[in-house]
């Protein structure tokens, strides 16, 4: 049998991967970042134009410092690296060694007995200081201090059997605060159970790639205008049937767009809130002990939110979640909805939960009265589940940011963005640099691979420097702070709009495309190797 990963077409991908990340991380560091410092200062000189208001430069360039003390800057010999070995851990440590990788800092990870020894063996003499471990990743990054600046996860499976590990990779923070994400996956095959998960997956979507209606990849193939369906409703295919007729007809195309998509989804929301209410200390500081009376009031409250989005053919989360999860693929199920090492809520609970504080706010009248289902509203419901302290400083903030001269923007900020904001700042996301993503496809035996490259940013150089709850409201009564926070939630909040279905909705403080340097991007066109 064949073991060997030498193929041609695998080297050329590894050396696309391997340069992109190293270059990313070292050379093209400041580039690489969200928070770019070029951007801010664009973003500053436009707000002096719009409003002639220029934000203190003091204040200003203090951000900027802290910034560069938070992310600093890596030379190739200062990253450490994670990848699968297999049998043949050469192949990516020669091309590592020769961008300037430490040995040291390699650390390769193989869970099947037989490759581990293989590998073993095959380093001994020449790279005796790269770290084997015979085990899979997650458990290492559970138990272990070490964070990577790389992670290089080359699945022998598709996405469908590969999704718990990424996920918790990501739960762990093991990869750095500015840091690329690299996963290879199998593309699935075409199965009645994988077709019923990506219908369901992009039917109750809002905004995904083209692909999956149309079969055709952009044109562009860096950073491409936004050019997304808009939903089903929107394309005319309603009847699921329809439409999982046309999933089944470009099924490659919608598992590349699902790749890309899910992983990024898990990064920007999942991680965070379950992050949040999945520790005692953190899920304390936004929520109130739920008792039985309080929690059927939640539920309620999520099904009345089910109901208001879906009548306008958009959908929460993990109303999407519930209607793909329920099928013969089981591990998702157990994934998102069982609670695991004693932690009180399960994924989909922790989802639910944010979801109601923050989606409720974009309903009218700040906490709304709308009505729900059972009779109570809204605000009744938020008085009921959120802590006192995030009631007390959301009310201040929203009550001192109203009376401000903050309307003259592409956006007016709304109360929902102050609790996202919170939520990220204790829930640790990674955001994706979606100009500097890179994909592509390859067959290197029989299976065609699917490559996604992600660039991840923790964003800490703007929540850390928030300060905690209960001072927010002072902190941004002061307007070159306040214009500060708001210049940084629409740099975050650019990374995905229109991709992410309404994180930091309505933060823009200058319009799509407004500006050259303001324009909204998409992934890139899966290249084909």
């Amino acid at each position: 049998m064949d073991t060997t990963y030498k193929q041609k077409i695998k080297e050329k991908s590894r050396e696309i991967i391997w340069n992109h990340a190293v270059s990313s991380l070292t050379d093209c560091r400041y580039k690489a970042l969200i928070l770019n410092e070029n951007y801010l200062k664009k973003l500053r000189r436009h707000i002096y134009a719009k409003t002639g208001y220029l934000i203190n430069e003091r204040i200003f360039n203090d951000y900027l410092s802290f910034s560069h003390s938070i992310y600093g800057k890596k030379r190739p010999c200062d990253l450490n690296v994670a990848f699968f070995c297999g049998p043949e851990p050469e192949n990516d440590i020669r091309i590592l060694q020769r961008l300037g990788v430490r040995l040291e800092r390699m650390y390769a990870f193989e869970y099947d007995n037989k490759c581990f020894k293989t590998a073993v063996a095959s380093i001994e003499k020449e790279y005796p200081q790269v770290k084997i471990f015979n085990g899979k990743i997650e458990t290492f990054t559970e138990s272990h201090n070490t964070t990577f600046d790389i992670i290089y996860l080359d699945f022998t499976s598709s996405l469908f059997e590969a999704f718990q590990t990424i996920g918790k990779v990501l739960d762990n923070n093991a990869l750095s605060q500015l840091g690329v994400l690299i996963v290879n996956t199998t593309y699935s095959d075409l199965t009645d159970s994988n077709l019923d998960f990506l219908t369901k997956y992009f039917y109750y979507d809002v905004f995904f790639e083209n692909c999956v209606i149309s079969g055709e990849e952009n044109e562009d193939t860096v950073a491409p205008s936004l050019t997304r369906s808009e939903g089903v409703w929107v394309e005319g295919l309603e009847d699921m049937d329809k439409f999982s007729e046309i999933v089944k007809s470009n099924f490659e195309y919608a598992y590349s767009a699902f790749q890309t998509d899910y992983i990024n989804m898990y990064a920007n929301i999942t991680k965070p809130y379950y992050a949040v209410l999945s520790n005692s200390i953190l899920k304390k500081r936004l929520i109130q002990d739920l008792t039985p009376q309080m929690a059927t009031i939640l539920e309620t409250t999520h099904e009345n939110l089910d109901f208001q989005y879906a009548m306008s053919g958009d959908y929460l989360d993990t109303f999407r979640y519930s209607q793909f999860i329920y099928n013969e693929l089981q591990s998702w199920e157990h994934f998102y909805f069982k609670r695991h090492n004693g932690i009180k809520y399960s994924r989909i609970d922790a989802m639910k939960i944010i979801e109601v504080i923050i989606r409720s706010a974009y309903l009218p009248d700040k906490f709304s009265d709308l009505p729900n289902q059972m009779g109570t509203n809204v605000n009744q419901t938020m008085q009921t589940i959120l802590s006192p302290v995030l009631q007390e400083a959301i009310l201040k903030i929203d009550n001192k940011i109203s009376k401000m001269p903050i309307g003259l923007f592409c956006d007016t900020p709304m109360i929902h963005l102050w609790i996202e904001m919170i939520v990220n700042s204790l829930g640790y996301p990674y955001h994706c640099n979606v100009k500097n993503h890179i994909r592509h496809r390859y067959t290197a035996k029989t299976r065609p691979m699917c490559v996604d490259v992600f660039t991840l940013d923790q964003c800490r150089s703007f929540y850390d420097w928030l300060p905690m709850i209960e001072y927010q409201a002072n902190f941004l009564e002061d307007i070159d702070r306040q214009l500060i926070v708001r210049l940084s939630l629409d740099a975050i909040g650019k990374q995905s709009l229109g991709i992410i279905n309404k994180q930091y909705f309505g933060s823009a403080l200058i319009g799509i495309n407004e500006k050259k340097w303001a324009l909204n991007s998409d992934f890139p066109n899966r290249q084909r190797l």
